[in-house]
């Protein structure tokens, strides 16, 4: 064999053996680094990798308002899932000021709704998420909820790991925010900032406060103008999100498959349903708020009730859940559009 065709070998052989060294290292994952978390857990608390968060095995009983003040969250895990979706807990997760994490499920419905039960379809397969999270906003009384996948699919330690590291961070994300709401200072520093302006304009010349007055005017006209566009923008995205929901298709004809299609649909509208009435929270009046809030838990007893009633003509078997989120999706959609075309300006 020629010295040329050894080398050629050679090289072929050296690319090969870095191709599959490359392939074959692990991704490097971010580990959670913000401050320390207190977790309560019901069942065995999982391994991770951050040293500054603290476990603490609970039972159901412990599950009270009083108990869970300590913690930043509540971890329960598979094994005890079916219990978790008894109805006396539904009003736990309901009334808590911290999230609630449901490890080894996508479907957080049976946790969150009476009269459902936990059943095997909701367990983890490739493709749905590992792990769910819900927390009520005590502002609209609207449910807020996060899943959370393992890498790639892949069922190992390495990417529960991972996954959990993702949790410490959404923990210390609700954290923050909850932080924020409840500093008054940032509402100071404004008043502050707004005495200031005040007292700086009371010193400009006549000239000056013209310019002021016109720019003002403009600013209006502006914001009617901007106000006009928000409405047509949600317009155009109710028929966006309508589009992206319709386009949804289920990977099979299973059960299972038929309802992570309908629970996508949902997030799609529930998502675009609280961005809506975020923006009118911002357009509406105090007093208009007051209503609409009312009239907006009304309508989530009227939809809950609809869907319980929808899904008891299945009660007990696998098309129980499939009917119950299918007519959360379809009362979402519905609200989405009253509340664009009756409330936004």
């Amino acid at each position: 064999m020629s010295k040329y065709k050894i080398t050629t070998y050679c090289f072929i052989l050296l690319v090969l053996v870095f191709t599959l060294t490359a392939c074959s290292q692990d991704p490097v994952f971010n580990l959670y680094e913000g401050k320390t978390l207190d977790i309560a857990v019901v069942g065995e608390p999982p391994e991770v990798k951050e040293d500054q968060v603290t476990f603490t095995e609970i039972s159901f009983d412990e599950m009270t308002p009083e108990e869970l003040t300590f913690y930043d969250a509540v971890f329960i895990r598979e094994n005890n899932l079916s219990k978790a979706a008894e109805d006396q807990f539904a009003d736990v997760y309901s009334v808590s000021t911290i999230p609630f994490y449901f490890i080894g499920t996508d479907n957080f419905v049976p946790f969150t709704e009476k009269g459902l039960e936990y059943d095997t379809t909701s367990e983890w397969t490739a493709g749905v998420s590992y792990a769910v999270g819900v927390l009520i906003s005590h502002e609209d009384d609207t449910l807020k909820h996060w899943g959370f996948g393992l890498h790639n699919d892949i069922n190992n330690d390495e990417h529960i790991k991972e996954m959990y590291s993702r949790i410490f961070m959404s923990i210390d994300e609700l954290n923050t925010a909850q932080n924020t709401n409840d500093n008054p200072t940032n509402e100071v520093t404004i008043e502050k900032e707004l005495n200031k302006d005040n007292t700086e304009a009371d010193l400009e010349d006549n000239n000056e406060t013209n310019e002021k007055v016109d720019t003002s005017i403009n600013e209006t006209i502006e914001e009617e103008e901007a106000s006009t566009s928000v409405k047509e923008k949600y317009i155009r995205q109710l028929g966006y999100t309508k589009k992206e929901a319709e386009e949804l298709e289920a990977t099979d004809s299973s059960t299972y498959a038929l309802k992570k299609v309908e629970n996508d649909r949902w997030e799609l509208w529930d998502n675009l349903l609280n961005e809506i009435y975020g923006v009118l929270e911002e357009q509406l009046s105090a007093e208009e708020m007051v209503e609409l809030r009312e009239e907006q838990r009304n309508w989530i007893t009227y939809r809950d009730d609809r869907a319980l009633e929808a899904s008891l003509k299945y009660k007990g078997g696998t098309q129980e859940h499939l009917e119950y989120v299918a007519v959360l999706a379809n009362l979402t959609e519905e609200r989405c559009y009253e509340l664009v075309t009756n409330y936004m300006k």
